[in-house]
């Protein structure tokens, strides 16, 4: 009897100790960040003395990089598959380049199915922000307006005019 109420007192003991480690652990000070040297100079006004004007041109480094263009500008009009639940469906795209930036787009529903016809139209009402003003390479498009796979039709006609376009 009286080893039980050892175990018994070494145990509570025990779980005193855990509770407490416990609580200081998560009650302990965070550290104060250090605080940095901070010097305050004055600075006193000074006149800025005049440069002469610069008679050579700026170096070569300087000047903007010419870039060229990896498709031929220009407008282009496929069509993109895809397969839905109905069967096969399809989208016809038209889209403008200049210098590898698309400047205007156009998708016309061609669905030969009435739920097909309808994302189609879901896509056609919401997808111009993410090509308009993009670089033609940049473009990959998911789901638009709740419209999972239009957007498949979509990137193949994309895969389809830049080899097209390709300079």
């Amino acid at each position: 009897m009286n080893s039980t109420r050892s175990y018994i007192s070494l145990g509570i003991v025990t779980i005193c100790i855990i509770t407490a480690g416990t609580i200081a652990f998560v009650t302990r000070k965070q550290p104060a960040p250090p605080v940095a040297d901070v010097q305050i100079t004055e600075t006193v006004p000074t006149v800025p003395t005049p440069t002469p004007k610069q008679t050579t041109p700026p170096p070569v480094a300087s000047l903007p990089k010419q870039t060229t263009s990896v498709y031929k500008d220009g407008t282009y009009t496929t069509t993109g598959t895809y397969d839905s639940p109905a069967g096969y469906e399809t989208i016809s795209v038209t889209l403008t380049l200049s210098h590898d930036i698309v400047t205007s787009v156009s998708v016309t529903n061609m669905a030969g199915d009435r739920t097909s016809s309808r994302y189609q139209d879901r896509f056609i009402s919401g997808y111009q922000p993410y090509v308009v003003g993009k670089n033609i390479n940049s473009i990959n498009l998911g789901v638009i307006s709740g419209s999972s796979l239009t957007p498949i039709g979509f990137n193949n006609a994309l895969t389809s005019i830049k080899a097209k376009a390709k300079a």
